[in-house]
């Protein structure tokens, strides 16, 4: 099972890697990034950023690869992914991100929270925590996807 992050090359793509130690991962971006390759991830480029085809470049570029998870990171391709998440699902390519219905209790494009404490979920199953001084999940939670906690709530992490 091969893991895919986008915004490969910022800070926050290589923390949350700490939640996928046991998983191959791929971390991408868009233009040119350096092709490297370790023991614990790989990079490669998107090509050209372009917000209007964004799902359908990730898709090409998960099956071109063999990517199977899908943890996208820049606000920009949050609301195409989620809404995409069938179709990348026939594929069976998972995304980490909540269903398009609950995205906006997570999300807001202008808010990009700090990983301060964070947790990775995968459909409702805690993966990683940063910190076990918060609590991460209440019943009414499925959570889906990388998260912040700011101000007492989850917040879908962004760059």
């Amino acid at each position: 099972m091969k893991l895919l992050i986008t915004g490969g090359t910022a800070i926050a793509a290589l923390k949350l890697l700490k939640a996928f130690e046991n998983r191959e991962a791929v971390l991408a971006d868009y233009g040119t990034v350096p092709m490297l390759r370790s023991a614990a991830y790989q990079m490669i480029s998107l090509g050209k950023k372009n917000e209007e085809i964004v799902a359908h470049n990730i898709l090409n570029i998960c099956l071109d690869e063999g990517i199977t998870t899908v943890l996208p990171l820049y606000s920009f391709e949050v609301a195409a992914l989620a809404k995409a998440k069938v179709l990348f699902g026939e594929f069976g390519i998972h995304i980490l991100l909540p269903d398009d219905q609950a995205l906006p209790l997570y999300f807001s494009a202008n808010q990009t929270p700090k990983l301060n404490d964070w947790a990775v979920y995968d459909s409702g199953k805690l993966l990683y925590a940063s910190s076990d001084n918060v609590v991460w999940q209440t019943p009414q939670d499925n959570l889906n996807g990388a998260f912040a906690w700011v101000n007492g709530q989850h917040s879908l992490i962004t760059i």
